[in-house]
C-alpha cells in the first residue's frame, strides 16, 4: 500500500469514471477542517468512487444535517466539530474532528467507533494518519450482508445499477422499523436522503472494538 493518501487512492480508485470536481473556493474551506493529505486528495480526484463503488469520498456539508440527527446535545460528539469525508455503500459514513480523528458511523447497527474518543490515540501518534483508514479496511466491511450472512453489494449493482456519485444502496424499509436485510429489499437511492430517514429511526450507541467481530457498548449518544 502506498504510504501517502493520493497515490494510494489512485491505486484504488473505480477506474476511469470521473470524479465530480471541488471548486477552488469549497478546498479553500476544506483546507481548515482536513489534513492536507486529505485535502489533495480532493483536489486531484474530487469526490469519486472507490473499489468499485464500494466506498466514495464527499463533501462535509452533504451528511451535516444527518450528523446534527444522530449526534443531539452529546458534548463529545458535537455535530460541528465532526465532518464527514467519506461512506460505504450502504451506509458507514467515516467523520473526522481535529481533536480526535477519525470515527465511524454504522448506520445499519446504530454505533459510533473512534479510538480518540476512548482515549486509544497514543501519546506522538499523528492521528492524521488514520485518513486512510476507511480506504484502507478490507471489501468485505464495506459491504453489507443478508440475514443469512451473504454479501450484498455485488446482487445490489446487477439489480439497482451501479452507484453513482452521492448515491447508496439501502433497506426499504429501513432495518430499525421493522425492514428486512434481504436483496429483494434494497434499493438505489440518494444517499444524504437516505441517511437522514435511517437516522431519525435508531438509536446509537458508542462503542469499543476489541478485536475481529467483537465490541461492547461504552454508553448511549446524546
Amino acid at each position: 500500500m502506498s504510504s501517502d493518501l493520493v497515490s494510494y487512492l489512485d491505486e484504488i480508485r473505480n477506474g476511469d469514471a470521473k470524479g465530480q470536481p471541488v471548486p477552488d473556493g469549497m478546498l479553500n474551506e476544506l483546507r481548515d477542517i482536513f489534513p492536507s493529505d486529505l485535502v489533495r486528495a480532493y483536489q486531484k480526484f474530487g469526490c469519486r468512487l472507490f473499489k468499485g463503488g464500494l466506498i466514495q469520498t464527499c463533501l462535509p456539508g452533504e451528511f451535516a444535517g444527518t450528523l446534527a440527527i444522530i449526534f443531539g446535545s452529546d458534548t463529545q460528539f458535537h455535530h460541528k466539530s465532526w465532518h464527514a469525508f467519506a461512506y460505504s455503500c450502504f451506509g458507514t459514513i467515516y467523520i473526522w474532528s481535529k481533536e480526535m480523528g477519525v470515527a465511524t458511523v454504522d448506520l445499519l447497527k446504530g454505533s459510533i467507533s473512534s479510538r480518540g474518543a476512548l482515549g486509544k490515540i497514543k501519546q506522538g501518534t499523528l492521528i492524521e494518519n488514520q485518513i486512510f483508514v476507511p480506504f484502507s479496511v478490507s471489501d468485505e466491511a464495506l459491504d453489507a450482508t443478508d440475514e443469512a450472512g451473504n454479501f450484498l453489494f455485488q446482487r445490489s449493482v446487477k439489480k439497482c445499477g451501479p452507484l453513482e456519485i452521492g448515491e447508496c444502496y439501502g433497506f426499504v424499509p429501513a432495518l430499525a422499523p421493522g425492514g428486512v436485510a434481504d436483496i429483494d429489499h434494497v434499493k438505489r437511492m440518494n444517499a444524504a436522503a437516505h441517511f437522514s430517514i435511517v437516522a431519525q429511526t435508531m438509536n446509537f450507541n458508542l462503542i469499543d472494538v476489541q478485536g475481529y467481530g467483537k465490541s461492547v457498548v461504552v454508553r448511549p449518544i446524546a
